[in-house]
């Protein structure tokens, strides 16, 4: 299938009005403000309370008339932004989708930003805020989402979440994450002409600013080199086009060789973390579809294994039909899908 006219309208813009400012050395400050100038409009059903977890800032994002309050669901979501820019209410387009598609609320906290607060500062306040939301709310289901810096810092608090001995998410939501501040991913060089927001030397500028003097592979801030086993099931998206491709390639690799389930979808003519223009793109929407009818599957499941259906089954995955299942929905880089094609 051809992307959307949708589609290509929008990468055109994209190469016009972002990519092309990658080619100047990074200024935050100037990149914040240019940023926070040219916000998406959200929702007009939109349910926004301020989030404040000791001093911690955001949003808690829910659309009115889908009473989400009843929902024993729960999303931290982590925006994106390399770590220096953007915010819950540059975001709220994408959170405002997932809340609708999941019928859940969404927790967005405004996590301090470098350069001003390097790592592990994100990390820190991610993990603080999972912890708190997890204490004060255990009946729900969590989960942890997030896209592009902040796929990578969902991936990093996991791997966290998991040796602080926390109750895990039920899953990780990862679109377009960028798992690998080394810069080390052959998609940098493959995809720079092909990606329409980003040049590999722009990523490369702008991943100094969060890890400061740590080195770049350092698991906290490249979670890709991390230990992944017994993280609970990831469903990640990327574009065939982007830059950064290869951060969830190879995390898909590295995942599924430790034992994790993975879902992972490929989808041509599109941009970076196309899924926040869903407004204006039906690959957008696709792509929220999926994601609800991926967690639908693993609450199923999960009721399923309380029930007792599944004996001592454990959560990451040793049930081999449900594993297999979930392996089954996996689409490798595919030409993007149509409003009415569904892979679940």
């Amino acid at each position: 299938l051809m992307a959307s006219w949708q589609a290509a309208i929008l990468q055109t813009a994209l190469r016009w009005l972002v990519k092309r400012r990658t080619t100047i050395p990074i200024d935050p400050v100037k990149v914040r403000r240019r940023i926070h100038a040219r916000r998406l409009p959200a929702a007009l059903l939109a349910r926004i309370t301020p989030l404040n977890v000791n001093g911690i800032g955001g949003d808690r994002v829910s659309l009115s008339g889908l009473d989400a309050e009843s929902s024993n669901l729960g999303v931290l979501y982590l925006h994106g932004g390399g770590y220096f820019f953007c915010s819950p209410q540059t975001h709220r387009p994408m959170t405002l989708g997932l809340a609708a598609h999941l019928r859940a609320p969404l927790f967005v906290p405004q996590y301090r930003l470098a350069p001003e607060a390097p790592y592990p500062a994100a990390l820190d306040d991610a993990f603080e805020v999972y912890r708190h939301l997890q204490a004060r709310e255990p009946q729900r289901r969590w989960l942890i989402a997030g896209d592009s810096a902040g796929g990578g810092l969902s991936l990093a608090l996991a791997v966290r979440i998991r040796d602080a001995g926390l109750p895990a998410p039920l899953a990780l939501l990862l679109y377009s994450p960028w798992t690998d501040l080394s810069c080390s991913g052959d998609s940098l060089r493959r995809n720079d002409h092909s990606c329409s927001i980003f040049t590999a030397a722009g990523v490369r500028d702008g991943a100094r600013f969060y890890r400061a003097q740590y080195p770049a592979d350092h698991p906290g801030i490249s979670p890709l080199f991390a230990d992944l086993r017994g993280l609970p099931p990831m469903l990640i998206f990327a574009a065939k086009e982007e830059a950064l491709l290869d951060d969830s390639t190879r995390l898909v690799e590295r995942a599924r060789a430790v034992g994790v389930e993975v879902m992972y979808e490929c989808v041509s003519g599109v941009p970076h973390v196309w899924p926040i223009f869903q407004r204006v793109l039906p690959e957008g929407r696709d792509t929220m579809r999926h994601t609800a009818a991926f967690v639908e599957n693993l609450v199923a499941r999960a009721d399923y294994r309380a029930s007792g259906a599944l004996g001592a089954t454990d959560a990451g995955g040793d049930d081999t039909a449900a594993a297999g299942a979930v392996h089954a929905l996996d689409r490798p880089c595919t030409p993007a899908y149509s409003a009415s094609r569904s892979v679940l």
